[in-house]
C-alpha cells in the first residue's frame, strides 16, 4: 500500500490540505477498505476507523469525543490546535467518499460540556444539512437534548434497532437472543508481537458472536486492548502517517499473517 501511496504522490508534505485534510484519501480508500459479510449484510470496514453497510447505505462510526482536544488545552495541557479539527475533516473525507444515505454514531459524539468545538460542528453540520444523523447517546453524551436537536441530530436514548443489527453505545454483558449488536465505548485494540519479540497496538474492528465493537473514530483517544476468542472475526486498523489500512488478523477460526495477537 505504500507504492499505491506513491503512486498518486501521497507524502507527508503533499498529502495534506492547508486545513489538515488528506486529499488522497478517496482515491486510495477501494485499496484500503476491507470487504466483510456478516449475517447476509455487506459490510466495508474503512482505515478511518467506521463501517459502511452496504445495504442500508449507512455509516457507523464510534466515540468521535468532539471537544476532548478544546478540553485538555483549556486546562493547560499543550494539546495541537489541529486535532480541535481533524475529527470533522476526517468525518467529510468519509461522507464525500461513501455518500452514505444517513449516518448513526453508536455513542459519544461530543466529549463532554459545550465549547468552541461544538460551534465548529454546528458550522460543519450546515454542510451536510440534509443528510440524515443519527446519535445513540453514549455516557459522554451530557449535552442537553436540545443542543442535538437543533443540529438536526436524531437522537435515541438506548439503541437503534436497524434488522438484523441493534445499534448500540456499551456491549451488552448480556446480549438478547437472536439479536446482533453493533456497538462502540470500548476503543478496542489488539497487542501483535513479531517474531523479534516487538510488540504494537492497534486499534480494531472486533466481531464476536452476537456482539461488534467498533474502534474509536476519534484520534484523542485511548485504547483498550482485548482478548479476543480464537473463533471471533479481528481487523486491526494499520496506522501510516497518511494512508492507514485495515489488517486482517483472524476471522471466525482461521489465522491471516500479520503477526500474533498477545493475550492481556
Amino acid at each position: 500500500m505504500v507504492q499505491a501511496a506513491n503512486s498518486v504522490g501521497c507524502t507527508v508534505d503533499k498529502c495534506l490540505h492547508p486545513r489538515g485534510r488528506c486529499l488522497y484519501l478517496p482515491l486510495l480508500m477501494p485499496m484500503l477498505l476491507h470487504r466483510f459479510q456478516l449475517l447476509g449484510q455487506q459490510l466495508q470496514l474503512l482505515p478511518t476507523a467506521c463501517l459502511y453497510w452496504q445495504e442500508q447505505q449507512m455509516l457507523v462510526l464510534a466515540d468521535v469525543h468532539l471537544g476532548k482536544a478544546t478540553h485538555f488545552r483549556k486546562a493547560g495541557i499543550a494539546v495541537p490546535p489541529a486535532l480541535a479539527l481533524s475529527g470533522l475533516h476526517k468525518l467529510s473525507e468519509v461522507i464525500d467518499y461513501c455518500k452514505p444515505e444517513s449516518v448513526v454514531v453508536v455513542g459519544d459524539l461530543f466529549h463532554s460540556h459545550a465549547n468552541a468545538e461544538n460551534d465548529l460542528f454546528v458550522q460543519w453540520r450546515q454542510q451536510y444539512a440534509q443528510l440524515p444523523i443519527h446519535l445513540v447517546m453514549g455516557n459522554h453524551d451530557v449535552l442537553p437534548i436540545q443542543v442535538y436537536q437543533q443540529s438536526g441530530i436524531t437522537v435515541h436514548a438506548h439503541s437503534l434497532l436497524v434488522p438484523p443489527f441493534e445499534l448500540v453505545h456499551q456491549p451488552p454483558t448480556q446480549p438478547q437472543p437472536n439479536r446482533y449488536y453493533l456497538s462502540g465505548h470500548v476503543h478496542p485494540a489488539v497487542r501483535l508481537k513479531g517474531s523479534a519479540r516487538q510488540k504494537i497496538t492497534l486499534p480494531c474492528f472486533h466481531f464476536g458472536v452476537q456482539v461488534a465493537t467498533l474502534p474509536a473514530f476519534g484520534s484523542f483517544t485511548g485504547l483498550h486492548p482485548i482478548r479476543p476468542h480464537k473463533h471471533d472475526a479481528v481487523f486491526a486498523i494499520a496506522h501510516h502517517p497518511t494512508v492507514p489500512q485495515i489488517m486482517p488478523l483472524q476471522q471466525w477460526g482461521h489465522g491471516f499473517e500479520g503477526g500474533e495477537i498477545v493475550a492481556v
